[in-house]
């Protein structure tokens, strides 16, 4: 599904090069959430935005299911980023309406099948009481579930997010964890995140692309990069703790 091939990430302009990933090789297949692991500062949504083609690559390839034009990535990826929508007057059914866009003809009318796809995304997502809302009167997690059903309404079959639990509490940042794995395992989407959420990550992911830091990355299954030390390696800090078994980081 999503492929990427010796990809180099970072920053540049005319005379320096900040390279934060040297080169990066991983695939994220339908039914798959994978999941983008890091402390501050190691480039994760930084990765994640030149793959959604928002940043440009210093090296390398990005492909959606084949090589494809820039016109075309709207019809294979969605994305959701922390930026807020600015619209806050609009009705939460008409923000996921948004998401039919790539879709629809020059004047934007939604057919029947559209309104469909609208109705299985809103349901999903369980806002279907929200829908009259207006944007501006929503709950950190109430905005976020509608941000994923208007992703969800564009009907790729990638998604992309960037730290889709900030700013939410722990009971949200759960519910949030949840929805995206039954949209992976349950509705054959690949999902690629980025968190700072490592526990939540390591008991849903069935992939994670854990950066170290150091312009490397360590990709694996949460068993493997447990196991391998890898996890506890790269949060390793004084007073802190990595239970292996619970899966858990600890106060010492």
């Amino acid at each position: 599904m999503l492929e990427i091939t010796n990809l180099q990430t970072g920053f540049q302009n005319k005379k320096d090069k900040t390279i934060l990933l040297e080169s990066i090789n991983f695939q994220v297949a339908k039914g798959e959430l994978c999941i983008i692991l890091g402390r501050n500062g190691t480039g994760k949504t930084t990765l994640l935005r030149t793959i959604a083609g928002l940043h440009p690559a210093l090296n390398g390839e990005v492909i959606i299911e084949s090589k494809n034009s820039e016109k075309q990535y709207s019809k294979k990826m969605a994305v959701v980023t922390t930026e807020r929508f600015r619209l806050s007057y609009f009705s939460v059914e008409d923000v996921i309406a948004l998401g039919r866009h790539p879709h629809t003809g020059y004047f934007g009318k939604l057919e029947e099948s559209d309104k469909t796809i609208i109705q299985k995304s809103i349901e999903l997502t369980n806002v279907n009481s929200l829908i009259h809302k207006p944007l501006g009167e929503l709950s950190d997690g109430e905005y976020q579930k509608v941000m994923i059903a208007r992703a969800l309404a564009q009907d790729t079959p990638l998604l992309l997010l960037d730290e889709p639990t900030a700013h939410l509490d722990l009971v949200n940042r759960i519910a949030i964890f949840q929805l995206l794995k039954k949209i992976s395992s349950k509705n054959n989407k690949a999902v690629l995140c980025t968190t700072h959420e490592v526990e939540l990550a390591l008991q849903t992911a069935d992939k994670i692309v854990l950066l170290d830091g150091q312009g490397k990355a360590h990709i694996g299954t949460p068993t493997d990069l447990i196991e391998q030390g890898h996890i506890e390696n790269a949060y390793a800090a004084e007073g802190i703790y990595f239970d292996k078994k619970l899966k858990q980081f600890l106060v010492l």
